[in-house]
């Protein structure tokens, strides 16, 4: 009976961090895809070039906030906007990703 309202309330369920691919983190409702545009592909569209990076916690991204590292902001183009951590930059993200 404990095992059961354990796995009913999500217990077990893998960290966002831990999905590799887009599609994984994306059949996720608690998790989000991050993206990195490496800037030496060659292709000419806006975003063309950018990929995915890593799954994120939460549903949605944040896509404004207060800068407190030292760091250049990702390059996001395109599609893609840049999100944030509570510090600093989390990557780009696809604009319908951002939360409210």
């Amino acid at each position: 009976m404990v095992i059961i309202a354990l796995a009913a309330a999500g217990c077990g369920r893998a960290f966002c961090s831990s999905l590799m691919t887009r599609d994984a983190c994306d059949a996720r409702g608690d998790c989000h895809s991050v993206f990195q545009d490496p800037g030496a592909c060659g292709c000419a569209p806006a975003g063309c070039c950018t990929m995915f990076s890593r799954c994120a916690e939460g549903g949605k991204a944040r896509c404004s906030g207060m800068i407190q590292c030292g760091v250049a902001p990702p390059n996001c183009v395109g599609p893609y906007v840049v999100s944030y951590t509570d510090t600093c930059y989390e990557g780009c993200v696809l604009s319908s990703e951002c939360g409210p």
